[in-house]
């Protein structure tokens, strides 16, 4: 069924839905179908407080001797109340049905059923839709009211902040950045000055590695030339009888074979002491240097000291395992020295490595420090962000709460308008009232007046009828 446009609901629909949501109304079929003022004013009042989520005394317990000071209780305690759901349920309805649908006085004191069954339809759907989207509206008002406090937080923090001197810490952090960066770049610096060192030390193990060969040749050769001597002195022994001019031959070549050695011992020497020179880091080298500079002297002098016709056999192979000694002794004292030069070898790597560790712990405090910039400038710019996003939404709740102010200040105007006028009416009406009862009371003291007269004659009369029978 439709009323002007608005869709009516059952009136079995109607009751259920309002005594499942407001069962102390226990609303029936005849409450819609033949309306009664009272009965209709209590379900319009209770539908309304709850649409508008007015207290329940919004109704029954306003001070209208602030607004009146005529206000009577006797003669206005029941008309004001419905006058003010009039006006408030007139605006509801005109809001909900687009100004389709409007409540007249006649709705209260003289309901109609099939504008009160259209009135409560469109209260009842509204309030169904009311009830669907209030979570939504809770939802909302609960997100408002927590950005508010979200608000008051973020100027709390940003109070706190501003007592706290945030950018003198943040200078403070990035002075410290600095002096990091500087301290890196000094620790790059040393090791690049501690690579270059190393290269250059592996370039002097790799020359004394090459000499060391060279060395390891000449003494070979060194030996070579002592067994041949030894063979010769062998040669000479058995011929000492039977060719003295050869034997001074063989004398005079094994002289000049000496005068080798020793040019070659010179050489030796010479060698050594270059390495020496170039090996000045070295102490414990140096000083093995000087030992076998010294054996090498030894040994040119015992060389020196050979004469093939004094010197016997036993001697010469004394000799000859005192040089293998020598040599044997050069040997380990070769592989001692390459032995430390490894170590030192070791330990350039093990700071070199201790270095890079420390360059990769200042890297990786560089790489935190700048991190915790970047998050504390994101932190920034984010409250920043939300501080504008709270800045505007108060502006939007200032101007919508100026917005309800207005409006409300307009509906008690408009209020106060409607009761001023609704007291100068009921004054005319009280005036108008009084003037009728005085005319009715004036008729009625003619009426006494003429009722006496007529009692007068009758009693007058009756008399004169007596004496005439």
């Amino acid at each position: 069924m439709v009323y002007h446009n608005i869709a009516n609901l059952e009136v079995g629909m109607l009751t259920k839905y309002l005594n499942a949501q407001f069962p102390q109304l226990n609303v029936s079929h005849t409450d819609i179908t033949h309306p009664k003022g009272d009965q209709i004013y209590e379900i319009y009042a209770t539908l309304l407080k709850s649409i508008l989520n007015l207290p329940d005394r919004a109704f029954n317990e306003i001070p209208l001797e602030l607004a009146c000071p005529l206000f009577d209780p006797d003669t206005h305690g029941n008309t004001v109340p419905k006058f003010l759901l009039l006006f408030h349920l007139n605006n509801c309805l005109q809001d909900i049905t687009n100004k389709e649908l409007a409540v007249s006085p006649q709705d209260f004191f003289c309901p109609c059923p099939d504008r009160t069954r259209a009135i409560l339809s469109s209260l009842v759907v509204f309030h169904r839709f009311l009830g669907g989207i209030r979570p939504h509206m809770d939802y909302i008002t609960e997100l408002q009211k927590k950005r508010l406090v979200d608000f008051e937080e973020m100027q709390a923090r940003v109070m706190r902040a501003e007592s706290e001197n945030i950018p003198a810490q943040i200078d403070a952090e990035k002075q410290k950045l600095d002096e990091l960066t500087e301290a890196y770049q000094e620790i790059e610096n040393e090791s690049k000055d501690l690579c270059v060192n190393i290269e250059v030390e592996k370039q002097k193990c790799t020359a004394l590695e090459a000499e060391k060969e060279e060395r390891l040749t000449k003494l070979k050769t060194l030996k070579a030339s002592v067994e041949s001597l030894q063979i010769k002195l062998e040669t000479l022994k058995e011929d000492l009888v039977s060719s003295p001019e050869k034997i001074l031959a063989d004398v005079n070549r094994a002289r000049a074979q000496r005068e080798d050695v020793s040019n070659s011992l010179t050489h030796l020497r010479n060698a050594g002491y270059e390495t020496e020179c170039r090996l000045k880091s070295f102490a414990t080298g140096q000083h093995r240097i000087k030992l076998l500079e010294t054996e090498c002297v030894q040994l040119r002098e015992r060389v020196s000291a050979l004469q093939p016709k004094s010197v016997k056999r036993d001697e010469l192979s004394r000799q000859q395992r005192a040089l293998k000694q020598t040599l044997e002794d050069l040997e380990v004292g070769l592989k001692d020295r390459k032995q430390r030069i490894a170590r030192e070898n070791d330990g350039v790597q093990r700071d070199r490595s201790r270095h890079q560790r420390l360059v990769a712990d200042y890297e990786e405090r560089i790489i935190d420090v700048q991190n915790e910039l970047g998050s504390l400038q994101e932190r920034g710019e984010k409250a920043d962000h939300e501080l504008q996003d709270l800045n505007r939404e108060y502006h939007r709740i200032v101007c919508e709460i100026n917005k309800v102010k207005e409006s409300h200040t307009n509906r008690m105007n408009q209020i106060t308008n409607l009761t001023k006028k609704s007291e100068e009416k009921f004054l005319s009406e009280t005036q108008k009232w009084n003037d009728f009862l005085q005319e009715k009371d004036a008729a009625f003291q003619g009426y006494l007046g003429a009722l006496t007269v007529v009692s007068d004659e009758n009693v007058s009369v009756e008399p004169t009828a007596m004496d005439t029978d």
